[in-house]
């Protein structure tokens, strides 16, 4: 990555790097040979993405469950809100590609941009710690969040659960909930085909089975 790449890329995202490697690292795709990709970024990217929404949410909607907390958390997080503010800033256009890829134009994929949006997310954080990943996300996702919200709350935070059966039904898979309860708090999992999907948890079992439903929502999305 050349230095006025570089500078293109903090210009765009406000966050200066400490450590360049960092930034080329988090625009690597995989198919870029004789170099290590953003694959491991992405996945730490992730994580972090969802603790720091979730503070950001609980701080800001105090009046939610956690249920409806899960549900908006999902909705901002999943692959299409992560590829759109990628593709709008016009970051995915420094992707480091594969000549394939390139003519390919991958860098327009949904899932390849999203995964940008993480690693990048994880090279902030590993530059500059928490305070600059915090900084980071709200950037890019404060309008998000607000407007995922008041849709969410339009529409009574609709209903996860409802929404993976209807998915499954339309692809023709089974669809199973085993939930029970642990200590205080009731445990899900969802099951697609007899394969675990993702786990939720909540103060009643229909509010752990929802939980469960829209962490499957979010990754079936990718």
């Amino acid at each position: 990555m050349n230095r006025d790449t570089l500078l293109k890329i903090q210009d765009i995202t406000g966050y200066v790097f400490s450590d360049p490697g960092l930034a080329e690292l988090a625009f690597t795709h995989k198919s870029f040979k004789g170099a290590k990709s953003n694959q491991c970024m992405e996945f730490f990217g992730d994580s972090i993405l969802d603790f720091i929404v979730s503070e950001i949410i609980f701080r800001k909607y105090t009046d939610l469950d956690e249920g409806e907390l899960t549900k908006l958390r999902a909705a901002v997080v999943s692959e299409k809100p992560l590829a759109a503010v990628i593709k709008k800033s016009g970051l995915n256009e420094f992707l480091i590609m594969g000549k394939n890829e390139i003519k390919q134009g991958i860098n327009e994929n949904l899932s390849v941009m999203s995964d940008l949006y993480e690693a990048l997310l994880a090279a902030v954080y590993m530059d500059g710690g928490l305070e600059a990943a915090f900084a980071f996300v709200k950037k890019t996702h404060s309008d998000l969040i607000e407007k995922k919200y008041a849709s969410l709350k339009k529409n009574g935070f609709g209903d996860y659960k409802s929404e993976l059966y209807e998915f499954c039904a339309k692809h023709n898979l089974g669809l199973e909930f085993v939930t029970e309860k642990s200590g205080a708090v009731f445990v899900s999992e969802a099951y697609i085909e007899g394969d675990f999907v993702a786990s939720g948890k909540g103060s009643s079992k229909k509010e752990a089975e929802q939980s469960a439903a829209a962490e499957a929502c979010k990754r079936l999305d990718r």
